[in-house]
């Protein structure tokens, strides 16, 4: 999860530079992505959701599925 707290410290970081009328969106985007990054997080709402959630998850995030990907498939 360190590498997403990363993202997120660059996102509010970033959102400090824009225009005062930008970080509202700004601002739902950042609590977007936290939002999923608490998905992966067994702290957070990791253990409450499924695999497949997580997985969706951690493809928004930009990283590769971990979970389902060794489910069989038909």
């Amino acid at each position: 999860m360190s590498s997403s707290r990363e993202h997120l410290q660059t996102i509010a970081d970033f959102i400090k530079t824009l225009p005062p009328e930008q970080v509202e969106v700004a601002t739902n985007i950042y609590q977007t992505y936290a939002f999923v990054a608490r998905l992966l997080d067994p702290e957070g709402f990791g253990l409450a959701v499924s695999a497949e959630v997580r997985d969706e998850a951690r493809v928004c995030l930009g990283m590769p599925k971990a979970e389902t990907r060794f489910y069989k498939t038909e």
